[in-house]
């Protein structure tokens, strides 16, 4: 009989957030018959920080473990006191899970960087439709008329993408993407910028020995988005004891700790930057 169990309350009124069948799928494959995976299918708030938390999302908290939704609603904080360990909301804020949370020791990781490709192509195709002179060729469409002179003899000033400098302020999920995509659109060479702010580092993991338990951290690490330079494993008294030589950005860093923390073989992490 299932003793755990989680939560899945991302049944969003809006396609764009709602979560796929092939996710939950997905999630009740990777943690087995141990475990009991309740997917709500009330709709769930996913505006902003999320919220609210349907009835029947409540009753699926209680005994709880995991929970997965758009914020952590107080009904959903008070079901789970005393079983929820870990919270995870699909939203990047999480201002309106914090009080409900506090004291409780429950762990809450969010979706930081969610919107970082959409809005950084956004910036990408804002920069391309003032700079090309977009803006005033529909202006010109709207009036019927044929704005050839206007682009030719100087009248609207035109540049190339590749001789534009962009200044990006603050180089975490949203910048760094725009960047990424600053460089392949021809918009200037700033990759010494991007690699100033990646920090190397060593996650040391202690866990309970398996048959597989090298092999499933070691792929747990390489999805996390990190550049894994080294790994090297040891035997020490009952530990398996596994270092991971990294690089990437601190976000990345502190999540891979988080989801290490929560694998079932694994007793303690440690992190040397």
């Amino acid at each position: 009989m299932s003793t755990r169990r989680l939560v899945i309350d991302l049944a969003s009124p809006r396609a764009v957030w709602r979560i796929p069948h092939a996710r939950v799928v997905e999630i009740k494959n990777a943690l087995g018959v141990a475990w009991d995976v309740a997917e709500v299918k009330a709709p769930a708030v996913s505006d902003g920080d999320g919220g609210s938390g349907s009835p029947e999302a409540i009753a699926a908290a209680r005994g709880a473990e995991i929970y997965l939704g758009y914020g952590v609603p107080s009904g959903i904080a008070a079901a789970g006191k005393g079983t929820l360990r870990w919270a995870h909301t699909a939203t990047a804020g999480v201002g309106s899970s914090l009080a409900h949370l506090a004291g409780t020791g429950v762990v809450l990781t969010n979706s930081a960087g969610v919107h970082a490709d959409p809005m950084a192509d956004w910036v990408i195709a804002a920069i391309a439709y003032f700079t090309r002179g977009l803006d005033r060729m529909i202006s010109a469409q709207r009036q019927g008329r044929w704005a050839k002179e206007d682009f030719t003899d100087g009248a609207i000033p035109m540049r190339e993408l590749r001789s534009l400098r962009v200044g990006i302020v603050g180089l975490e999920g949203i910048g760094t993407t725009v960047v990424v995509l600053a460089v392949l659109a021809g918009l200037g060479r700033v990759e010494k910028l991007v690699e100033r702010q990646s920090m190397r580092s060593t996650i040391t993991v202690h866990a309970h020995p398996g048959p597989t338990v090298l092999e499933d951290l070691e792929g747990l690490v390489r999805r996390a988005g990190l550049e894994v330079s080294a790994v090297a494993s040891r035997q020490e008294n009952v530990d398996l004891v596994i270092d991971f030589d990294l690089r990437g950005s601190k976000r990345l860093h502190d999540q891979l700790m988080i989801t290490l923390l929560h694998h079932d073989h694994v007793r303690t992490v440690s992190t040397g930057e």
